[in-house]
């Protein structure tokens, strides 16, 4: 197994809403593994002044980012805490937009970690839905979700865990099968690639380590039939 691989973090952000210019990181979990060791986690709310209808969005957590961490302290222990290791995500672009700007607002880098993106791999591996939550379904995992129903960083980023495991597991049982068609399937093959359909245009904001690549949709629930269209069409920014 790639080294990268055993060491990594899992991150989840709950922000204000999906304008990047505009909206703002409410919440940032992050679990960290090294191998199979679970070695910390971060549970960070953000103070953020927030107007009458995002606040009356997140009431059930309006006192946490009322005494939540500065901006720029909250990301000074995000970056402590994350280091070098590999991030995961699920739907990375989104993830690292928001915290990349978060810190060149605060005269701090951007991040440049390696990445694997389990929204890219999850597009590889069954059909539609591919969110989290549905990923998770499809699997048999249970989701953790706070106990009104709203979604919770933290709780998303071991949901990202529990998915990434099961994914990871099957690439291993299929490998030792050999009913892949390639590499295409393993683990590896998904740091720092970040997978679109091929009728849709390429996602904004790709990390500048990424390797894109545009995929057909599958159509049933056949996983084990290759997919890629043609090399000559994956760039790399």
């Amino acid at each position: 197994m790639n080294d990268l691989l055993n060491n990594r973090v899992f991150l989840d952000l709950e922000t204000s809403g999906l304008n990047k210019e505009k909206d703002k990181i409410l919440q940032i979990g992050v679990i960290k593994f090294r191998y199979i060791d679970h070695i910390g986690s971060l549970n960070l709310f953000v103070n953020q002044e927030l107007d009458e209808k995002t606040i009356k969005k997140f009431s059930h957590i309006e006192h946490r980012i009322k005494h939540g961490f500065e901006e720029k302290s909250a990301l000074e222990t995000l970056v402590n805490f994350i280091g070098t290791s590999l991030i995961i995500s699920h739907n990375i672009p989104h993830d690292l937009v928001f915290l990349n700007k978060a810190l060149l607002r605060n005269g701090m880098k951007p991040l440049e970690n390696n990445f694997l993106d389990t929204l890219s791999l999850s597009k590889h591996r069954t059909v539609y839905p591919h969110t989290l939550e549905g990923m998770c379904r499809k699997y048999n995992l249970t989701y953790e979700k706070n106990e009104n129903g709203t979604h919770n960083a933290l709780l998303d980023a071991w949901n990202l865990y529990a998915l990434y495991e099961e994914l990871e597991q099957e690439s291993l049982k299929y490998e030792d099968e050999m009913e892949w068609e390639g590499d295409e399937e393993q683990m590896e093959y998904f740091i720092n690639r970040i997978c679109y359909f091929e009728n849709y245009p390429p996602p904004e904001d790709i990390p500048t380590n990424a390797v894109v690549e545009p995929i057909r949709r599958l159509t049933s629930s056949n996983k084990l039939k290759k997919r890629f269209v043609d090399f000559n069409i994956i760039r790399s920014l």
